[in-house]
């Protein structure tokens, strides 16, 4: 579904000559003869390391009575030496015609679609979403960037893997933040490397920040299933 419709205020006329700003921003006039801002902007040539499909961030839309310096700063942004998060929020705001807020539900909605989608590891996230050895939900929820620390050192990714897999207790729990964080292990025989995949696919490929997610063995030959969720007894 598309996130915000592409809209056409005005077509471009033949009134006056245009100025381009960049590729993205041309400055020129509507068919009155009133000063406007035509924006172009294919997202997918702004976010090329992306295979999602952005075009309900694309744009085709004349502004008129506008705000020049806003739309200077959109080009500024939307230059390829600007940061991802730079561009994101130029694309934000050029959508929706004003300055990028938080405060803005709708924008920071967008926001964070956009962010998530143009990011370089989206192509790894989409494989994994399509991919029945994991499952995200949004039940048992945790906050993933609050629990980040401590379960990545305790999967084995940013720590040495220092589990007992084979004996009790199958889990482990650290309150981060207000947040129950809990790896937790289907049986005894799970194979260590698994606890470490697990946790890289299910944080860098979240829907979003709040889920629980379990990595499947499925025949994978892990022996067992990982579950990080806000509950020692596992996601289900």
């Amino acid at each position: 579904m598309k996130f915000v419709t592409s809209i056409v205020l005005a077509a471009l006329g033949a009134a006056s000559a245009a100025v381009a700003d960049n590729d993205f921003v041309v400055f020129t006039a509507d068919e009155r003869g009133a000063p406007m801002a035509h924006v172009t902007i294919d997202a997918a040539l702004v976010f090329p390391g992306t295979p999602a499909d952005l075009s309900g961030f694309s744009i085709d839309a004349g502004y008129t009575n506008y705000n020049e310096s806003f739309f200077h700063k959109v080009a500024d942004d939307l230059e390829a030496s600007s940061t991802l998060e730079a561009k994101v929020v130029a694309v934000v705001a050029a959508l929706h015609g004003k300055e990028y807020l938080d405060s803005d539900s709708d924008m920071l909605e967008n926001y964070n679609r956009l962010l998530q989608m143009a990011h370089p590891g989206t192509a790894a996230a989409l494989i994994a979403r399509n991919n029945p050895y994991f499952t995200w939900a949004k039940s048992h929820v945790i906050a993933l960037t609050t629990c980040a620390g401590f379960l990545s050192c305790v999967s084995g990714s940013s720590c040495n893997f220092y589990v007992t897999v084979n004996k009790a207790p199958r889990s482990r729990c650290e309150n981060q933040g207000g947040e129950n964080c809990c790896m937790s292990w289907a049986n005894y025989d799970v194979k260590a490397g698994f606890f470490k995949a697990t946790w890289t696919t299910c944080y860098n490929s979240a829907p979003d920040n709040n889920e629980s997610c379990e990595g499947h063995d499925n025949g994978s030959g892990n022996n067992g299933d990982v579950c990080f969720s806000d509950r020692a007894s596992g996601c289900t």
